[in-house]
């Protein structure tokens, strides 16, 4: 009982701060985007392959991804189908459970906020746009620059994408802050009706 008094200090902190990183990490997106509701086409199921180029790092995962209205979820898996991270919206609020300790590079609500850049409709942008960023479109490519980071470097995030909408596919980002190239290829995106 004095082991465990002694360790719940230690465990609510620890508990903090990484909810205080996720909270920093997503910050560092060009996009306030509402975590109660995910910015991606509606009314799809869709599968696809996400690779993740950090430094030397190469790390490649599974995506199931399910965009009905008001039953949103994700989940990541390993390239044998072992699950990793899930997201699921519960009650107006996204829930995000771990269920394996493997995916050092995968943090889920970066990965989700990433998908929001790439698949975000262009005229919704202009609303959930954060100050000091601004954003480019043009064929085949989104560039979102921070003007306003102190850093002697602007801090950008390039999209380069190829087929039709509203799941292009392949679609590759380059964070330039994070040193991360993250590629994206569809495997299936199907129309399902809401429920």
């Amino acid at each position: 009982m004095t082991w465990g008094l002694r360790l719940l200090p230690l465990l609510v902190l620890t508990t903090l701060v990484g909810c205080t990183s996720l909270a920093m990490q997503r910050a560092n997106l060009p996009m306030q985007i509402d975590t109660a509701v995910a910015q991606l086409p509606a009314d799809y199921e869709v599968q696809a392959t996400v690779h993740i180029s950090k430094g030397a790092v190469q790390e490649t995962y599974l995506l199931a991804l399910s965009t009905r209205r008001n039953a949103f979820s994700a989940a990541f898996l390993s390239p044998q189908g072992i699950p990793i991270y899930s997201l699921r919206l519960t009650e107006g609020r996204l829930r995000v459970s771990s269920q394996t300790a493997i995916g050092e590079h995968l943090d889920p609500l970066q990965m989700l906020g990433y998908l929001e850049l790439m698949y975000l409709e262009e005229s919704d942008m202009p609303a959930l746009i954060n100050d000091h960023w601004r954003w480019e479109s043009l064929a085949g490519e989104r560039l979102f620059v921070n003007d306003g980071n102190a850093a002697p470097a602007t801090e950008s995030i390039s999209i380069h994408f190829s087929g039709t909408g509203p799941w292009h596919s392949p679609v590759v980002l380059t964070d330039d802050h994070e040193d991360m190239q993250l590629t994206v290829r569809i495997l299936e995106a199907k129309r399902v009706f809401p429920q």
